[in-house]
């Protein structure tokens, strides 16, 4: 792996989640201990291109009806870098199994989905193959 494809999987996983109702949670704050696994995908900005609101949009209402079509349960999340500058609305998917999510990777052309589980965040490329992870601080054990 070349030092700036690295540098990429150091950024992904350095970035924060915020969930959406009902959680209300984000891995920049501490997190529920009593959180479901979920995994958080986007359709906006395929392979980091940049495209105007209206095409982001309308991929992620794409995927929004492909979620409902399938019948997963997901709610709105968003992923942001550390910094705030990259932000990405996108989607939790509560009771979707691994491969669904990679093939939501391979048809909305993104690089990566992350896994939230027992306070870790992991970073998946789109062949599956596991890039980062980190412990996410939770409010169980940041209360003693």
């Amino acid at each position: 792996m070349s030092p700036a494809d690295a540098a990429i999987w150091d950024i992904y996983v350095a970035s924060e989640v915020d969930l959406g109702e009902p959680f209300h949670a984000s891995t920049d704050r501490f997190w529920p201990h009593d959180l479901p696994r979920m995994l958080v995908v986007t359709a906006y900005n395929p392979q980091s291109a940049v495209l105007d609101r209206c095409e982001n949009e309308a991929r992620s209402s794409q995927m929004r009806a492909l979620l409902s079509e399938r019948s997963v349960r997901h709610i709105e999340a968003t992923g942001r870098s550390s910094d705030h500058s990259w932000i990405e609305p996108g989607f939790g998917l509560l009771d979707a199994d691994f491969e669904f999510g990679l093939e939501l990777l391979r048809r909305f052309d993104q690089k990566a989905m992350f896994e939230l589980a027992d306070c870790t965040l992991k970073v998946f490329a789109a062949d599956g193959s596991l890039m980062r992870t980190r412990d996410i601080p939770n409010r169980q054990t940041a209360s003693g």
